[in-house]
């Protein structure tokens, strides 16, 4: 008898592999846009960044998985560290995503924030 869950079957197992794939890589165009939307200074520069992130990313999954595999909780911890990893992440860009806009919401309409250590110039003086 098979068991009951998708990867028993092979229709089962392609349509969720499939589905893992287009849930795993859609975030890289929004993720992609934002960072460019921030970065126009020097796009380039913000490109490269953000692929280096989703790198690093890589290296920090592989180095903490093994650490779970390796330490006293075994491969069958792997899931739940998966569930915790991006949740912690989610949370910590849902707060700067809050900060944002409380930064924002803060100054009044058409006045550009002061730099610090920069003098405004008054409009007389430009």
């Amino acid at each position: 008898m098979a068991p009951p869950y998708p990867a028993a079957r092979s229709g089962c197992r392609i349509s969720a592999k499939a589905g893992d794939g287009i849930a795993s890589f859609a975030n890289l165009p929004p993720m992609q846009m934002r960072v460019m939307k921030f970065g126009k200074a020097a796009p380039e520069l913000a490109a490269t960044a953000n692929i280096s992130a989703f790198n690093i990313a890589n290296a920090l999954g592989g180095l903490i998985g093994g650490a779970i595999v390796d330490s006293s909780f075994g491969a069958s911890a792997i899931p739940f560290a998966a569930a915790i990893i991006p949740s912690i992440a989610l949370l910590f860009i849902l707060s700067q995503e809050y900060r944002s806009v409380g930064l924002a919401s803060s100054r009044e309409p058409g006045i550009a924030p002061k730099m610090p250590g920069k003098e405004q110039l008054s409009p007389s003086s430009r």
